[in-house]
């Protein structure tokens, strides 16, 4: 698929991405608790040439890039995230390498990965057969993957929160059929787990881990009415029912909100495979 026809590279390269550049800081420290397992898993098994999918704006590839020796490339659709990445791998010493690029697709050189992580990043393919297959033919024989997915709507109360609070103004057509591409497109574990062998995984483990997650209420506004689609569906709602729909989601996130921080758990899965 091209990249003007691909609705991903266009999400993440209009103001989406432009907006998790902006949110940044915030959500980096919001979802500061993955960062370790990932670190661990590769420390583990003794990886130094890593692939990070779907990095971002960097959070995971600089940590890993801090470990001793290690090899670090970062690969993502987004050019405005990846341009912070470079930022702040310039600003902090780090040796780290991007690639603008999707993964599904993207001739890595064969056997160049010992390890290959995401956090959040694995859930936007349009064909995840085809994704998990390039990067299995990307990975060195004996190769690990380590990946960090949401699990279910339900299981994450705090992330459909704004959506079942605004739901009495939203359009009935607001938001599509839940699918397997999204955030939530890896909550079947079943099928993470046959979409892995597909494309030629072997020892594929999925386990339910909860993060504790925290960022500063200051914040709270910009993630409520800029960071999901329920915001900038809201958004374009006529005065009197954005106003309303605002004031319900307001009154829907205070339950998270103590001691100056929002405070929530996110439900994931860390999914583990091997290339044989």
């Amino acid at each position: 698929m091209s990249e003007e026809t691909n609705p991903q590279s266009a999400f993440w390269n209009g103001q989406s991405g432009l907006t998790w550049v902006e949110g940044q800081p915030f959500l980096d420290e919001a979802f500061s608790g993955c960062v370790p397992v990932l670190t661990a898993a590769v420390e583990a098994s003794g990886a130094k040439r890593l692939l990070d999918i779907g990095c971002g704006t960097g959070a995971v590839s600089l940590a890993l890039a801090e470990m001793r020796g290690m090899q670090v490339t970062g690969v993502d659709i987004s050019e405005p995230m990846l341009s912070r990445a470079k930022e702040r791998a310039t600003e902090g010493c780090k040796t780290a390498s991007f690639i603008r690029a999707d993964a599904q697709d993207y001739p890595f050189d064969a056997g160049s990965f010992d390890h290959i992580v995401s956090r959040f990043g694995v859930m936007f393919f349009e064909d995840p057969v085809a994704a998990f297959t390039n990067i299995h033919r990307a990975s060195a024989n004996g190769a690990a993957m380590t990946l960090l997915a949401w699990r279910s709507p339900k299981d994450n109360p705090f992330m459909r929160a704004p959506k079942q609070a605004a739901d009495p103004w939203l359009p009935e057509d607001a938001f599509p059929p839940p699918g397997r591409t999204g955030q939530f497109g890896w909550a079947d574990a079943d099928y993470v787990r046959h979409m892995l062998a597909e494309a030629g995984w072997r020892n594929v483990s999925i386990a339910p881990l909860d993060i504790d997650c925290a960022f500063p209420e200051a914040a709270l506004s910009f993630w409520m009415e800029r960071m999901g689609p329920v915001g900038r569906i809201v958004s374009e709602l006529e005065a009197e029912p954005r106003k309303a729909a605002m004031q319900a989601i307001a009154e829907a996130m205070a339950e998270y909100v103590s001691g100056g921080m929002v405070r929530f758990t996110a439900a994931i899965w860390k999914v583990e495979a091997e290339k044989a």
